[in-house]
C-alpha cells in the first residue's frame, strides 16, 4: 500500500515538471513572438497543432533550451 501511495505522489511530480515546462515553452514563443516573428512561426509550426496549440509530446528540456538561446540572441 505505501508503496503504490509513493508511486501515486511520484507521478504528481512528473505531471508538475510536466507543466512548468509546458509554462516555460508558452512564455518563451510568447517572448520570442515580440522580438522576432519569423523565428517565432518557425516553432509554432514545429511545436503546435493546426489549432496553435502546443502538443505535448514535442515539449522537452532541450526545446526550451532551444527556444532560451534564441530569444537571448535575438533580444
Amino acid at each position: 500500500m505505501r508503496r503504490k501511495k509513493l508511486c501515486h505522489m511520484c507521478m504528481e511530480v512528473v505531471e508538475m515538471n510536466q507543466e512548468q515546462l509546458i509554462n516555460s515553452i508558452e512564455q518563451q514563443l510568447d517572448n520570442l513572438q515580440s522580438i522576432n516573428q519569423m523565428s517565432f512561426d518557425y516553432w509554432l509550426n514545429e511545436l503546435c497543432d493546426e489549432n496553435d496549440e502546443l502538443i505535448v509530446e514535442k515539449c522537452s528540456e532541450k526545446v526550451l533550451s532551444q527556444l532560451e538561446q534564441e530569444v537571448y540572441d535575438y533580444d
